[in-house]
């Protein structure tokens, strides 16, 4: 092949060899045959230079690449079958100046290296061999070794602000797996058995959050997301994603912060009898307890009575704010019916007031 592509010759990579033949014998040469068909052999040559090898993402983790290239053919490969390519790398080293270690070499175009450290960047370049010798390497491709994140570990839900009305939802970093994590998605377990963001208060895609670990939900807010009854536990679920994909989600928390709201009607209001005369009466009530003070773990904060002056309903003002069961009114006018009403407050808020009751003083 070299005769051919040297003087006198010159052929050129590619071009295809003509030739005639004529013999000879004790009487001479005889006719000159007609020039070969141009289907005959081509000039051929070392391969090309091959494109870069690639990592396959689905196939790599941080501890372990698998890497391909395109295989050459035709006159890329030299109008010679490749029989070889052979893969080079600098197994980590950035203090060298190329990917001077041989990897593999044999007609394969795929290769996973194992044992590689997450994090790390390490070059590969690969070079085409056929009969005729190796072509140039391709040029080099830095990939670093990283993974989609870990499972996430359980959230912790309780109350931990200065009010005690706002849920946290804390959780452990999982395994970044060399990717730095970019985003949670945290979700709420509803009544329905399905689940939702609550973007509001726990968008898991803000860097504060994410840098936290760490949102704040009003617990205001979790009870219109979820619909959950009062002192159903507050349920939810956290997974993370970076670069190369999406980690799986924790396990959802059995143990934590439970609905709370504001305290419910209160069941019970009336006069006391022996204390009403002409000018004085007391009202009385029974103590919220349990779950109607807005939730088992909750305290009734004070109970708030309302009177109308008198006015048949019409004008209603607050009379009174107590942490006692009963209120005492004094400086009023005999025959004359009065009207009264009572609700509770804990630290959400009131409740509903009480049905109205009236009483006549005599």
């Amino acid at each position: 092949m070299t005769t051919l592509t040297t003087a006198p010759f010159n052929y050129l990579f590619d071009d295809v060899v003509y030739a005639r033949v004529s013999a000879t014998n004790v009487y001479g040469f005889g006719s000159v045959s007609p020039a070969s068909a141009a289907t005959g052999v081509s000039i051929k040559g070392v391969p090309a230079q091959m494109t870069s090898p690639t990592e396959d993402l689905a196939l790599s983790t941080d501890t372990a690449l698998t890497l391909h290239w395109l295989p050459l053919t035709g006159t890329d490969a030299g109008n010679s079958d490749v029989i070889a390519y052979s893969l080079y790398w600098d197994e980590g080293d950035a203090t060298r100046a190329s990917a001077d270690t041989p990897l593999s070499d044999a007609l394969i175009t795929t290769f996973a290296v194992t044992g590689v450290t997450g994090g790390t960047p390490y070059r590969f370049r690969v070079r085409a061999r056929n009969i005729y010798g190796p072509g140039a390497f391709s040029a080099a491709t830095t990939v670093v070794p990283s993974d989609a994140p870990g499972k996430t570990e359980i959230a912790t839900v309780q109350l931990t602000d200065a009010a005690q009305t706002s849920v946290h939802i804390t959780w452990p970093e999982p395994d970044a797996h060399s990717s730095a994590i970019t985003r949670y998605e945290v979700l709420f377990l509803k009544a329905d058995g399905g689940y939702a963001e609550e973007t509001t208060h726990c968008d898991g895609s803000q860097a504060s959050i994410v840098s936290s670990r760490l949102c704040s939900v009003p617990m205001g807010s979790i009870r219109d997301l979820t619909s959950l009854p009062r002192d159903s536990l507050i349920r939810v679920k956290v997974r993370a994603f970076n670069a190369r994909g999406t980690g799986a989600f924790s396990e959802v928390n059995t143990v934590g912060s439970s609905i709370e709201t504001e305290p419910t009607n209160l069941s019970v209001v009336s006069i006391d009898v022996p204390s009403t005369s002409n000018v004085a009466t007391r009202v009385v009530w029974t103590s919220l307890t349990g779950s109607a003070r807005g939730g088992k773990n909750v305290a009734v904060a004070s109970y708030e009575v309302y009177w109308d002056q008198a006015t048949n309903g019409v004008t209603w003002v607050s009379l009174t704010n107590t942490s006692s069961l009963y209120t005492d009114l004094t400086g009023l006018s005999g025959g004359v019916t009065y009207k009264f009403k009572v609700r509770a407050y804990n630290k959400y808020g009131e409740g509903p007031f009480t049905s109205v009751v009236s009483v006549q003083t005599s």
